[in-house]
C-alpha cells in the first residue's frame, strides 16, 4: 500500500497537467462538458468572493 502511495504522489503533477491540457483542448474545440466544468468552477469562485464580502471576512 505504501508503494502505491509513493507512485501516486510521483505521478500527481503529470496527471494534473494532462487533465488541464485536456480541459483546455476541450475549451478550444467547443466541448460542452469542458465549458460546463469551467463555468461551474468560475461560479464557485464568484460565490466564495460574494460570500466573503457579504460576511465581512476579507482576509
Amino acid at each position: 500500500m505504501s508503494l502505491f502511495n509513493c507512485i501516486a504522489v510521483e505521478f500527481s503533477p503529470v496527471l494534473a497537467r494532462r487533465g488541464a491540457g485536456k480541459l483546455l483542448e476541450g475549451l478550444f474545440n467547443g466541448d460542452p462538458v469542458a465549458w460546463g466544468i469551467t463555468g461551474v468552477v468560475v461560479l464557485v469562485f464568484i460565490g466564495i468572493a460574494i460570500f466573503k464580502r457579504a460576511s465581512g471576512n476579507d482576509e
